[in-house]
């Protein structure tokens, strides 16, 4: 439909009346009933009939006509024909009688699917701002895993101490709490405990206290062990240099699986073990002789020992310490205190039958 405005309005058009004009004849058929007369009967005047449109008034629109679907062919699967709206403009309305225009059948297009909906990413909430030193911390929300270990070294260390010495704020010492659950919230802790706190925290402002000196106390002083003296005398049997020691002198030694065989001072040899050396050290510090005959004795003494290992109560003998007391084949063990001498058997029998005499006389 068009919108018609006129501009000025013109009086409408006169017709001119019709003449008496003789009507035209026409020929009728022969079996056709003649019309009745027309006389008398006034004619119609034919005015246009002008509607006055405004700028205003929307114009009316039609109602949509429906367009014919076209039948499809037989032998087809009886899917409708799909025409683009492009196709025909949306207000062509086929005129009437008129044969309609065969449209190319047309494959059918299913609808595209929808788009599958994207769930939503998850998103993280935001921390809301709060006054709380807590809640903006970030350890507690979360942003950063930094930490700090810090270890006590003053008395009446709390968590809100802790929180104002080292965060500023007492109030942050919930924080502190959740980082170190295995504590209660109220306690106090001892010098030297290991605590995590925020990476934030100021650890090099916490003031170290003095801690006074501890009081030295004597050591008690153990006893010496007991260590019986050697003592007895047994005759043994050398196989060329190698001595078998006799069960009591074992248990005396306490089965060391080690001697300290050094030259006497006399012509025999001095076997002992550490515990009884120790004993004669002990001697020498106490011993009422010179100091310098002392310190002649220890010189000659501890630089002339000899470790021999004992294996199953049996040890070989040096060619030196053999020759220096002039050990062939019977020998004598003497106990002597803290050690025992090592004689050859026919000068251990000349010493005694000399000492006897001397005795005698």
């Amino acid at each position: 439909p068009m919108m018609v405005k006129a501009e000025k309005e013109s009086p409408p058009a006169k017709l001119a009346p019709l003449t008496d004009a003789p009507p035209l004849a026409l020929p009728a058929p022969a079996d056709a009933t003649p019309p009745p007369p027309l006389a008398g009967l006034p004619l119609p005047t034919m005015q246009p009939e002008i509607k006055r449109v405004s700028a205003e008034e929307p114009a009316p629109v039609p109602p949509p006509v429906p367009l014919a679907t076209p039948t499809p062919p037989t032998g087809s699967e009886g899917r409708p024909i799909m025409i683009p709206s492009g196709a025909l403009p949306p207000s062509f309305v086929p005129p009437s009688g008129t044969i309609t225009p065969a449209v190319a059948s047309v494959p059918a297009v299913s609808p595209p699917s929808p788009p599958a909906e994207v769930p939503p990413q998850s998103l993280v909430p935001r921390p809301v701002p709060s006054a709380s030193p807590v809640a903006t911390s970030s350890t507690a929300t979360g942003a950063t895993s930094s930490v700090i270990f810090f270890k006590v070294k003053t008395q009446g260390i709390t968590f809100r101490t802790l929180a104002h010495r080292t965060l500023g704020n007492p109030n942050r010492w919930v924080e502190i709490a959740r980082m170190n659950p295995t504590y209660g919230t109220d306690a106090v802790f001892e010098i030297g405990t290991t605590l995590t706190l925020p990476g934030d925290a100021l650890v090099s402002e916490i003031e170290v206290g003095l801690t006074p000196l501890p009081s030295l106390r004597a050591r008690p002083t153990p006893p010496p062990p007991s260590v019986l003296p050697l003592t007895g005398t047994y005759p043994v049997l050398l196989e060329g240099r190698t001595m078998t020691l006799p069960g009591p002198v074992l248990e005396q030694l306490a089965r060391c699986n080690t001697v300290l065989v050094s030259p006497g001072s006399s012509r025999c040899l001095w076997i002992t073990n550490q515990a009884h050396l120790d004993r004669l050290s002990v001697k020498l510090e106490k011993s009422l002789a010179r100091e310098s005959d002392v310190q002649a004795f220890r010189r000659l003494y501890f630089s002339q020992i000899t470790h021999l290992p004992v294996r199953e109560g049996r040890f070989t003998l040096t060619e030196k310490l053999a020759a220096f007391a002039g050990l062939e084949n019977e020998v004598v063990l003497v106990g002597i205190d803290d050690h025992f001498e090592v004689w050859d058997a026919a000068m251990w029998r000349k010493f005694t039958s000399t000492r006897k005499t001397i005795g005698a006389e």
